[in-house]
């Protein structure tokens, strides 16, 4: 189940469902109060391929490592589950998302025009 950043959110109980179920959910706190997380999906066994499904810091925590943090996370626990390579979504309109993930190591994959997203994937290595 991996949802476009556009259809993904349409009905928000069932994604949050879906992610409860399916996918690795990962908080942040700060003295009780979550400041950043991160969701993917690492269930693609014949492919070998997860999915960042969502990754989120608050705003007034942004730019002090936190978000790689959560995407480092997401990586080693994706590539113990056994997959070898991670994927996400972006939109073209994100300078700042799109910045972060190619320093983070993450390639343009494909364009899903309808969404004006990208794919982008990193390959795991241990």
């Amino acid at each position: 189940f991996i949802p476009s950043l556009v259809s993904g959110i349409s009905d928000l109980d069932y994604y949050a469902t879906r992610l409860s179920v399916n996918a690795e959910v990962y908080q942040a706190k700060k003295d009780e109060v979550t400041i950043g997380y991160v969701a993917f999906y690492a269930n693609n066994k014949n492919e070998k391929i997860a999915f960042i499904t969502q990754i989120a810091v608050k705003k007034e925590q942004q730019s002090m490592g936190l978000g790689r943090k959560l995407i480092t996370i997401a990586e080693k626990k994706s590539l113990e589950i056994g997959m070898e390579s991670i994927e996400l979504e972006v939109f073209l309109d994100n300078p700042r998302a799109l910045e972060f993930y190619k320093r983070s190591g993450y390639e343009y994959l494909k364009s899903e025009k309808e969404n004006s997203s990208i794919i982008m994937s990193k390959k795991l290595h241990k």
